[in-house]
This record gives C-alpha cells, sequence and structure tokens, in this order.
C-alpha cells in the first residue's frame, strides 16, 4: 500500500493524457511490485516560498523495514526525474509511517 501524493508546480506541465507512467517507474527503480502502489499528481496553482517542481508525500504501512522504506522513497525519487524530466534536487519527498487500522479501504479497516 505504498501511496504518494505529489504536488507539482505551477509551471510543470505534461500532458495528462501523455503522463508517464509514475507507477511503473517506481516499480522499477524500488524493486518494490507495482500491483498495491498508488500515485497521485496533483498540479498546484501558487508555490510560495522555496520552489520545487514535485512535493510528495509517501504513505507506508508501519510494517515496511527500513530497507523499503528507503526503497520506496529514492524509488520514488528516480521515478518523478524520469519521468517528468526534472532534476533530482526539484523533487521533495517527505514520509509518512501509517499504523495499522488507520486506513479504511472499501469500507473496512485494513490492518497488518
Amino acid at each position: 500500500m505504498p501511496v504518494a501524493l505529489c504536488f507539482t508546480a505551477p509551471d510543470l506541465k505534461f500532458p495528462k493524457r501523455h503522463a508517464p507512467d509514475i507507477v511503473e517507474l517506481w516499480s522499477k527503480h524500488s524493486g518494490v511490485d507495482v500491483s498495491d502502489m498508488t500515485v497521485t499528481l496533483i498540479p498546484s496553482e501558487l508555490q510560495l516560498g522555496k520552489s520545487y517542481a514535485v512535493i510528495g508525500q509517501l504513505n507506508l504501512p508501519s510494517i515496511w523495514s527500513a530497507v523499503n522504506i528507503t526503497a520506496l522513497q529514492l524509488g520514488l525519487v528516480q521515478a518523478l526525474v524520469d519521468g517528468l524530466a526534472i532534476d533530482e534536487s526539484q523533487v521533495l519527498v517527505m514520509t509518512s509511517l501509517v499504523e495499522s487500522g488507520l486506513v479504511v479501504e472499501s469500507g473496512q479497516e485494513v490492518k497488518w
């Protein structure tokens, strides 16, 4: 259940119908199966302060090992760099670990 919400800078333009498959790239770069990964790209209207092409919020179940967390974080950055043709200095990813029972999917609490 790796879920990434990625806010894109107002000046980062890419045709939505030709958007690269960021999920496939993320899977390739992280070594994690694509079946449960989700990436949502959200165009922002305005960005103030220090600017980034993409600011990502990565949510992971707390059962992932430190090695897997690192692979998923770095893999997401590389997928965004490759897929959106931006420099890695333009990507910020912040990771949050989600505890068992704090996810609801299909109307049911998910526990691990």
